[in-house]
């Protein structure tokens, strides 16, 4: 804003700012397939969960303790406020948050399947299929040439 500016102004511009955030939240959330029962200061703990899981995301074996240290939190306080506003455990939500990456790359990345089951954490290429077929309802390299066609059929029309 530029000065000189009116209170009324200031109250709108602040308002669009916390409506705009909360979209955000709202949009990024129902991706990852979580659901959400919580207040604004639970959605910043929440946040900042998967902000930690990201940054360590092709960590094998990142595991909550190493989430609750970085956010300064007790395992057993992280494990319940996860279980709370998510409905999944601590190791699910991680699980979906890499699972949800690997779809992203599938679809935008030549990498092969093997090399995105390392690059989101996935110890066994085995292991990540059988957890993507869960989670998608189908194997990698189906997911990638659905995917791959609809994208083409989009950028035709």
């Amino acid at each position: 804003l530029k000065k000189p500016f009116s209170i009324a102004l200031l109250r709108t511009h602040i308002r669009q700012l916390i409506r705009s955030r909360e979209r955000f939240y709202e949009a990024y959330f129902k991706s990852l397939d979580l659901e959400i029962n919580s207040v604004d200061g639970d959605k910043k703990i929440l946040a900042d969960v998967i902000n930690v899981i990201n940054q360590n995301l092709s960590k094998e074996d990142l595991c909550v303790q190493d989430i609750s240290d970085e956010l300064a939190l007790s395992r057993s306080k992280l494990y319940r406020k996860i279980k709370e506003l998510t409905g999944k455990s601590a190791n699910e939500m991680i699980r979906t948050i890499r699972l949800e990456r690997s779809k992203e790359l599938l679809v935008i990345t030549e990498m092969t399947i093997g090399e995105i089951c390392y690059k989101v954490g996935f110890s066994s290429p085995s292991y990540y299929t059988k957890r993507f077929k869960e989670h998608t309802g189908l194997i990698p390299k189906e997911y990638r040439l659905r995917n791959k066609e609809k994208k083409e059929l989009m950028i035709e029309e």
